[in-house]
């Protein structure tokens, strides 16, 4: 039933009964559906032949990345039978509404800004273009979530552990450990060369991207003043 509105639906419900007490801002809503938007648009295009690292696969993990309960749906990143039943853009549109929840309730409980997310796609992205083997649904949880730690250290420029971002989300990603984790981020910064782009203007265009895949479109101009921060 992959294709049918309903599992649809499943996926954009997972969340409903878990919110925070501060609603979300409008463009950090908008950068996550931008982001799903993205990633399910990349895992809609034929992949590459070969197998990705283990280290990156969810299904290695002993008692899988996410127990069964958890506030976030997994079968449609762990299940091989959807890419060969599965009409491509139902698959996209499947994918890109599992990803958009699953950022919306790590943005809920973790307080991220626009600035970390933004970074943190860049990152997978870069991870992808360099390494088009990575780019598995099985891969996509553990790659964005290192790159999400990576981004998070970046921004606030203070000594944060794995162990810190893992804390607010321990309980959706409930197979993973901290030491697992700075495992993955320094494999995720191995596959991008030590190389993290520091020109503003890269995340500005991303920001813009992402805000319009969103529906949150705005001027440029305004997507100048939000990533200021990250012109170092």
């Amino acid at each position: 039933r992959a294709d049918t509105p309903d599992t649809i639906d499943c996926a954009r419900s997972a969340t409903d009964g878990v919110r925070s007490v501060e609603p979300l801002d409008a463009d950090l809503k908008s950068v996550c559906a931008g982001i799903g938007y993205a990633i399910g648009t990349l895992l809609r295009l034929p992949r590459k032949l070969g197998a990705a690292p283990i280290v990156f696969d969810e299904r290695s993990l002993r008692s899988g990345l996410c127990r069964t309960g958890a506030p976030v749906v997994s079968f449609v990143w762990t299940d091989r039978r959807l890419g060969r039943f599965t009409n491509p853009d139902v698959y996209a549109r499947l994918h890109a509404v599992a990803m958009e929840q699953l950022l919306l309730l790590m943005a809920e409980r973790t307080g991220t800004s626009v600035v970390e997310l933004v970074a943190a796609y860049v990152l997978f992205e870069r991870a992808i273009r360099l390494n088009l083997e990575l780019l598995k649904p099985w891969t996509v949880r553990l790659l964005f979530l290192a790159a999400f730690s990576l981004a998070t250290k970046a921004a606030h420029d203070l000594q944060v552990e794995a162990s810190d971002v893992l804390a607010p989300i321990d309980d959706i990603f409930t197979g993973l450990d901290a030491a697992e984790l700075a495992h993955i981020e320094w494999e995720l910064l191995e596959r991008i060369h030590y190389r993290v782009p520091i020109d503003g203007n890269t995340y500005v265009v991303y920001l813009t991207e992402l805000l319009d895949a969103g529906g949150g479109g705005r001027p440029e101009h305004s997507a100048a003043r939000a990533l200021l921060q990250i012109q170092c």
